[in-house]
């Protein structure tokens, strides 16, 4: 029976076979067709496997209040934008999920591209749709559960603490508040 491999005996296979997909021989189209999988999925962004979009919204940073819509006491002017905001934020979310959808699909492209040194998106998307579209459920079912499970954990103490008042008269719950600050760090950490 062969001995196992570790994973510091399998760099240099993973290493040939790479250059053996990517340069051997040099297939421009091959290496557009990876370039969008691979930037649809996210893993230029994050590094591998995470999905992080690495898009940070730009916040005008100015003098006052002038730019913050909300700074206004009687919060007409923000009631007046109120049905944009809803809409924006709709198709916000609409968008997310299409990019999911797609994003989830596009990992088993990936996989297929890499395992068997071809990457064809229209016969891939074919292909893969019904386990992308399994696994955008499963990110969609993980992604609620951890919604949920982080408003029991953060959501239960804040609720307890304010019918407790403790909110009301904060000045004379520093410590407390300050050991339940700590506290929800620690175990949002963990």
């Amino acid at each position: 029976m062969p001995a196992p491999l570790s994973a510091v005996d399998a760099i240099s296979p993973a290493f040939a076979r790479t250059k053996r997909l990517l340069l051997q021989p040099f297939r421009f189209g091959f290496w557009v067709r990876l370039g969008l999988v691979v930037l649809v999925t996210g893993e230029s962004l994050s590094g591998g496997w995470g999905g992080s979009s690495g898009f940070n919204f730009p916040f005008p940073r100015g003098n006052g209040d002038k730019f913050l819509l909300l700074a206004d006491p009687s919060w007409e002017r923000a009631l007046a934008y109120l049905p944009w905001i809803i809409a924006g934020g709709i198709a916000v979310f609409a968008l997310g999920l299409l990019w999911t959808y797609v994003s989830s699909v596009f990992r088993f492209i990936l996989l297929d591209a890499v395992l068997n040194d071809r990457c064809r998106l229209g016969e891939g998307w074919r292909r893969w749709q019904s386990q992308g579209f399994s696994y955008f459920l499963w990110q969609i079912v993980l992604s609620a559960a951890m919604v949920a499970s982080l408003a029991v954990l953060f959501g239960l103490p804040v609720l307890l603490a304010w019918r407790a008042g403790i909110f009301r008269q904060a000045d004379q719950h520093v410590s407390l508040l300050v050991a339940g600050g700590v506290g929800l760090f620690l175990l949002f950490i963990a």
